[in-house]
């Protein structure tokens, strides 16, 4: 038996379906009780602790796998409804166990392709989402407490050419904010569209300068950052005006393509 392994970021809560936690002596042993629970659990992941010799197993869910569809570098204009009754609108499909807004967005954006999304009611706290699709003029949605409708208006190809080779997004926990984040980090040094807000002297680690982007990313509209010598600029997108940003090698730019609060 082969067995290949990736490392990646230990992020949220609920990334992967925990199967159970386990006493162990090695990391080795972590991954022979992995493999024993494969087939039962199907266990494709596993978080060892070294201070504590303990080995956590997950399934890993599939839809943060994130693949690198052209779907993943559009931008998306959404409008947020106040309302609680929506007129001309059909419900469509319902989806369980969706822990972020910008997950559904996404369900959305794919249906869109077969006009079958004109907007979603999402509710964190039950992790549900439904899609919904025009209607005629008697038709109309009702949301109960904790949904929030949302439509989808325009959406357009944000710099997919620049992005190709970044590597996939990853979702990243923000402690202080108690915010979880999508970072996708940048490898081209050449980037267009962003303008910096202000600079951020002494920032020790790139989580510092993160939490400083993702705190004013409503009031100041900041949605990237660009770290180097412990320095933290935050940026701004700057979409109808042609400006270029060029960074140094040793750097690290970082997209943030949406935060929101910390799955409990």
């Amino acid at each position: 038996l082969t067995v290949s392994l990736y490392r990646v970021h230990f992020y949220a809560t609920k990334a992967g379906i925990r199967i159970g936690l386990w006493e162990t002596v090695d990391e080795i042993h972590c991954i022979m009780i992995c493999l024993d629970k494969l087939l039962a659990d199907y266990c494709d992941g596993y978080f060892f602790s070294y201070g504590e010799k303990t080995c956590l197993t997950f399934s890993i869910r599939k839809k943060y796998a994130l693949p690198n569809s052209p779907l993943n570098r559009q931008i998306c204009t959404v409008k947020h409804s106040v309302s609680s009754v929506i007129p001309c609108i059909k419900l469509g499909k319902l989806y369980a166990n969706i822990s972020f807004l910008n997950d559904c967005i996404r369900i959305c954006r794919f249906m869109r392709n077969f006009e079958l999304c004109e907007g979603i009611a999402y509710s964190k706290e039950s992790e549900v989402c439904l899609t919904t699709v025009l209607g005629n003029c008697d038709d109309e949605v009702y949301l109960n407490e904790g949904y929030h409708f949302f439509t989808l208006n325009n959406c357009s190809k944000d710099r997919e050419n620049e992005r190709v080779d970044n590597d996939q997004p990853e979702l990243h926990v923000l402690p202080i904010l108690d915010e979880v984040c999508q970072l996708e980090f940048y490898k081209p040094l050449f980037l267009s569209d962003w303008s910096v807000i202000t600079e951020v002297v002494n920032t020790t680690t790139l989580l510092e300068c993160l939490t400083n982007c993702a705190a004013v990313m409503q009031t100041n509209k900041c949605s990237a950052i660009y770290f180097i010598d412990e320095s933290c600029f935050l940026l701004e997108r700057m979409t109808h005006l042609q400006s270029y940003f060029i960074r140094e090698r040793a750097s690290v730019f970082v997209e943030l393509l949406f935060c929101e609060p910390s799955i409990r």
